[in-house]
C-alpha cells in the first residue's frame, strides 16, 4: 500500500522548534516516510501553507485568498451557495 501526503508542517515560535522539529523527521524515518527534498523547506521566516501565511506573527490568511472570495459571482442555486459557504468558512 502506498499513502501519499501532500503537506507536512511543523511550526513553533520558540526553540523547541528544532526538538519538535527533529521527532517529526524521526517518526518519518521510522514509519517509512520519504520527503521531496525538492519541496522542503526549513527554518524559514515565512511560508504560504494551504492558503494561510506562517510568519513570525503567528498564522495569518493569505489576503489574496480572501480577494478571491469576495470577487466570486453571487451564487444562484442552492449546488453553488453550499460551495461558497464551504469555501468561505475555510478562511
Amino acid at each position: 500500500m502506498q499513502v501519499f501526503l501532500d503537506d507536512l508542517s511543523v511550526y513553533e515560535q520558540n526553540i523547541e522548534h528544532l526538538n519538535h522539529l527533529k521527532k517529526c523527521m524521526t517518526q518519518c524515518r521510522n514509519n517509512r516516510i520519504s520527503l521531496n527534498r525538492k519541496k522542503c523547506s526549513f527554518c524559514v521566516n515565512l511560508k504560504v501553507i494551504l492558503g494561510h501565511i506562517v510568519c513570525e506573527d503567528g498564522l495569518l490568511v493569505d489576503l489574496r485568498k480572501i480577494n478571491i472570495i469576495i470577487e466570486l459571482p453571487t451564487p444562484t442555486n442552492v449546488k453553488k451557495l453550499k460551495r461558497f459557504i464551504g469555501v468561505a468558512g475555510f478562511y
